[in-house]
């Protein structure tokens, strides 16, 4: 009886030894999942609005180029109506509500339709600044306004016409607001709960919905203006009207204007809620299980003991398991962001201690959105594995490679000099295009960096800058820092 009293007693405090193990590694994921989510918001905000930046940018950009062709041919043939110029000129018109052109004096002439009553518009700003001006300031973007013409809000785009004689009028391209809207609504964002386009002067000119709600109540968020960083960019946790949200903010490239993207804290929690729901069940599995065999030893003799050892096996193993998960990426199967940070720590501190160089490489997919949206998740998800597949076929045993993000991919490779891992990145890149995935081109961009004695998080950041060098030097190729 007391042998039996004894190993009971082991037993027992087995099971809630690894009881606490078990509930320690969950309350760990836990707390990682809850970052995770956190992190994950904040990249997506991030990438919303270099997106939408990009978006608008090449609307305005688009807009420029019809201005600029029918201000010369305007010069060039003299007498020519607008109408005309119009019908005959450029196709691309994009969210157009109305061109005008107004005469020197600020008077509306004449529309893409033809003759109209004169109106004069010499009080608005977007005309007041050209009739000012004494020479060509170029392209206008003006506030929204109530067009007198149109009779419709539109954001006023306009670019004064010069000939011999000095100033001959302004071409007005009165660009529909809502445009922004119809945009959002294509692409099917779900968790955004406000993408807004402003101007360098803080007045909102479109947002993803409302936008007329917000012209009329004359919305302005000049608090953006000041979060703008030296880079053009910003991330940042803000509340308005009690709720909180990761926002983003972007300055758009070449045009005076920010894109600001919140994603709201219920969205986030939500997110966690359900995650945190699964890992506390499995959690909850497992102590039951544990309890559960603990008192089959009380209620058994010898061969029952021997039962609680084989389960208590197999229970290391489940720990063992759950161990391994929150260092995995579940759709790759290789490790996850929080296993890459542990790696690139151990490699930093052997960089310093032992004198033991390594580079750093970060790649990410290129287009990889538009690939979604194009073809679907699940042939995104078979794109992310067939690159991680890759990535695995190219490194040697020593080296380590990792999902770091949605798209984004990390290598780890030891004992490389900035020469080598160049290389290595160089023949990565060839060999992914080189190799169609699914039946679909795919290519990648990759930032290098040796390990730096400025720490570990100095090294992560000049290959994220080589890899956004790359991206903009055209994509599907490396650079290094």
């Amino acid at each position: 009886m007391f042998r039996f009293g004894a190993r009971s007693a082991i037993i027992a405090g087995v099971a809630i030894i690894l009881t606490a193990i078990v509930w320690l590694v969950v309350g760990h994921t836990i707390v990682d999942t809850q970052q995770a989510a956190v992190d994950a918001a904040r990249a997506r905000a991030k990438a919303t609005s270099i997106l939408f930046s990009e978006q608008v940018s090449s609307a305005i950009g688009t807009i420029d180029g019809l201005l600029r062709v029918t201000a010369r041919d305007m010069v060039e043939h003299p007498g020519v109506s607008l109408q005309y110029l119009i019908e005959h000129g450029p196709a691309s018109q994009p969210n157009l509500v109305l061109m005008t052109f107004v005469d020197a004096d600020g008077i509306a002439r004449e529309t893409e339709h033809g003759p109209i009553a004169p109106v004069s518009l010499k009080d608005r700003e977007h005309i007041r600044v050209h009739l000012d001006a004494k020479a060509d300031i170029g392209l206008f973007i003006g506030k929204p306004v109530l067009g007198r013409v149109s009779r419709r809000w539109a954001i006023q785009i306009t670019r004064a016409v010069y000939d011999a004689g000095g100033l001959r009028g302004i071409l007005v391209y009165s660009l529909d607001p809502q445009y922004f809207e119809r945009f959002y609504a294509k692409l099917e964002l779900e968790n955004l709960d406000d993408i807004a386009l402003v101007g360098m002067d803080g007045m909102v000119r479109m947002q993803a919905r409302g936008t007329l709600a917000a012209l009329a109540a004359n919305d302005s968020r000049p608090d953006l203006i000041a979060r703008v960083s030296h880079d053009g960019s910003s991330a940042f946790s803000e509340t308005a009207n009690g709720v909180r949200y990761e926002s983003y903010v972007h300055e758009i490239k070449q045009y005076p204007g920010l894109v600001a993207v919140r994603i709201s804290d219920q969205h986030i929690r939500a997110l966690v809620a359900r995650q945190t729901l699964g890992i506390a069940s499995f959690g909850a599995v497992i102590t039951v299980l544990i309890f559960g065999l603990t008192m089959l030893v009380w209620r058994s003799s010898t061969a029952v003991e021997r039962l609680v050892h084989k389960r208590t096996a197999e229970l290391e193993h489940v720990v063992r398991k759950l161990d391994r998960m929150s260092h995995t990426d579940a759709l790759t199967h290789i490790p996850n962001r929080r296993a890459f940070d542990s790696a690139l720590r151990l490699a930093h501190r052997a960089f310093l201690d032992d004198a033991k160089i390594y580079a750093l490489v970060i790649i990410d997919i290129d287009h990889f959105k538009n690939f979604n949206d194009t073809y679907g998740h699940e042939i995104g998800d078979l794109v992310l594995c067939g690159v991680a597949t890759r990535l695995l076929e190219d490194c040697r045993k020593e080296d380590f490679v990792a999902r770091v993000g949605g798209e984004e991919f990390a290598m780890i490779l030891h004992g490389k000099d900035p020469a080598e891992a160049a290389y290595i990145a160089r023949r990565l890149c060839d060999r992914v295009a080189a190799q169609p995935i699914m039946g679909h081109v795919v290519t990648i961009s990759l930032g290098v960096a040796p390990g730096s004695a400025e720490g570990h998080e100095a090294t992560y950041r000049y290959a994220d800058e080589a890899l956004y060098r790359a991206k903009e030097a055209g994509r599907n190729r490396s650079m290094v820092a």
